[in-house]
């Protein structure tokens, strides 16, 4: 006798013993087959969980630009320790060779007829005027220098240094003695001019710009600003 019964929504009809124990079979053939890919998926996903594992977790990436390690700032050398020797109660150089080879040239005052170096100024101040004969405007720095000259003493020592390549000894000395200036006057030629360029700044070979340079007891090299500068200025 046939016997009727549902698994599922799937129908089906047993006719002898054999037949339904086949159908049974294939019908857990198919189960088991489901059961295996639901297992492989699982697995894929990071396990029954769901959650993906830490060694399938894709790596940082790596922000732009920070391969190379930030950049540092530049170490800035310190100055070397010069010997110094005591003159008139200040510190100065205690050789010629510690400083610039621009204080050891050979200067020639064109109003004394004097030679000297800057050197022999150690343990005084310097004040050193660019200048050119050709300059109006440095014939007005020049009057704010000698009456700044007049208001200091015989600590303090004036130069004027013809910067013009042009112009030599002769030149130069008509013009000192014409407006009867009473400090140094040099025209040492275009090393020394390039030499104390190198020292501060290119616009000390601009006589326009009336460039003073202030050379300190110990030597040390400062270059005021441009334009004319006061008396005043001067003496401060």
């Amino acid at each position: 006798m046939s016997q009727r019964f549902w698994t599922g929504r799937i129908q089906y009809w047993e006719q002898a013993p054999g037949g339904v124990s086949m159908r049974v079979t294939r019908l857990g053939i198919r189960a088991g087959l489901v059961i295996a890919a639901v297992g492989l998926l699982a697995a894929a996903c990071g396990g029954p969980t769901g959650q993906a594992s830490p060694s399938s977790a894709p790596a940082a990436s790596p922000v732009a630009g920070s391969s190379a390690p930030p950049p540092t700032s530049p170490t800035v050398p310190e100055r070397a320790a010069v010997a110094t020797q005591s003159v008139d109660g200040q510190a100065v150089p205690a050789a010629a060779s510690d400083l610039p080879a621009l204080f050891s040239e050979e200067l020639r005052d064109v109003v004394a007829g004097e030679t000297f170096q800057l050197a022999g100024f150690l343990g005084k101040v310097v004040v050193m005027e660019s200048m050119a004969v050709w300059c109006p405007l440095c014939t007005t720095q020049q009057g704010h220098v000698k009456r700044a000259k007049a208001r200091l003493d015989d600590q303090v020592v004036f130069l004027s240094v013809d910067v013009d390549p042009n112009e030599n000894e002769e030149i130069l000395s008509r013009y000192a003695e014409r407006r009867a200036w009473d400090w140094s006057f040099v025209a040492p030629g275009a090393g020394f001019a390039r030499d104390l360029s190198s020292l501060t700044s290119p616009f000390v070979l601009d006589p326009t710009a009336t460039p003073i340079i202030i050379i300190d007891r110990q030597g040390g090299i400062h270059q005021l600003r441009r334009g004319i500068k006061s008396a005043d200025e001067l003496v401060e």
